[in-house]
């Protein structure tokens, strides 16, 4: 969808684009602007008529009719700057509401494409296989707390670990089976590690699971789906805990990481999405995080 807006609490539909007050607009107000909404207005209708009929203008030559709407469409981009507005073009391969953004990885007949959606996370795994964003100090913080809510955990789940650290610090610190999942074939260069889809589950996980970990719930590209998967392998009043920092919000979102929403959103995205089978239980504050984030929390989920 395309939109324009005058103020973030004003938007209308439009085909030219997103249009949005420049930032010398929004510092102050000038009186020399005041007047100029109406005509920006004409502007972006003028621009309208430029980016959708000027085609149909001249019948002889296809460059001539590209050229004449590319020079129209830069003239009513400048006068429309004039005014305090700018023309920011909104992708149509994305879902996106305040505090949320989910990348969608479409075909050209707007269907879901799962293979490009794979390769793209593959690829991704195999360039920052040298990365290991997970921390051993806040594996060893949620190991304790595992153990005072729930007492001794039998079987944990990690999903999406790249390197496959989390599953080896979970099983050195609560001693028992946990295993980790990732849809790269690099999975079987790292012990304990399936090579496996995590919107998928196993037969044998159905209320078999005692806990779930993941730092890879931003690669999801549908997280309702997803979660709901997880939780149906949580066996009754166990709990699935979610990674979330600074860099898993909407800005962050991407082809490569999916799903971006706002932390003060989380909880009630997972309480709409729970249904009554599972809610948020707490948010805890994790005791350390890497030098370029703001915050890092664990969003904790429990199985009702």
């Amino acid at each position: 969808m395309s939109c324009w807006t005058r103020s973030p609490d004003r938007r209308r539909e439009s085909p030219v684009g997103d249009l949005r007050p420049t930032k010398a607009n929004q510092n102050g107000h000038n009186s020399s602007h005041a007047g100029g909404t109406k005509t920006a207005h004409r502007l972006v209708s003028f621009l309208a008529v430029v980016k959708g009929d000027a085609r149909s203008w001249a019948t002889d030559s296809s460059a001539m009719r590209y050229c004449g709407c590319n020079m129209l469409e830069k003239v009513a981009k400048g006068l429309l700057h004039r005014f305090g507005y700018e023309v920011k073009k909104i992708p149509r391969n994305r879902d996106e509401e305040p505090g949320l953004m989910l990348y969608k990885y479409l075909k050209k007949d707007g269907s879901f494409d799962y293979e490009k959606y794979r390769q793209i996370q593959t690829e991704g795994n195999i360039w920052k296989i040298e990365n290991v964003r997970v921390l051993e100090e806040n594996i060893a913080f949620l190991s304790d707390y595992i153990e005072n809510k729930i007492g001794t955990p039998r079987f944990g789940i990690c999903h999406g670990t790249r390197r496959g650290k989390e599953q080896e610090w979970f099983r050195k610190y609560l001693g028992c089976e946990v295993i980790g999942t990732e849809i790269s074939y690099s999975a079987e260069q790292f012990p304990y590690t399936i090579h496996w889809d995590f919107h998928e589950t196993k037969p044998e996980w159905i209320e078999a699971v005692d806990f779930i970990y993941s730092n890879s719930f931003d690669h999801s590209y549908d997280p309702e789906m997803c979660l709901d998967a997880w939780m149906s392998c949580i066996r009754t009043g166990g709990l699935c805990i979610i990674e979330h920092s600074s860099l898993h919000g909407p800005s962050g979102a991407s082809e490569l990481d999916p799903f971006g929403a706002d932390i003060t959103l989380m909880p009630y995205l997972i309480t709409t999405w729970g249904k009554g089978k599972y809610g948020v239980r707490e948010l805890l504050e994790a005791p350390k995080l890497h030098e370029n984030l703001r915050y890092l929390y664990f969003v904790v989920i429990q199985k009702f």
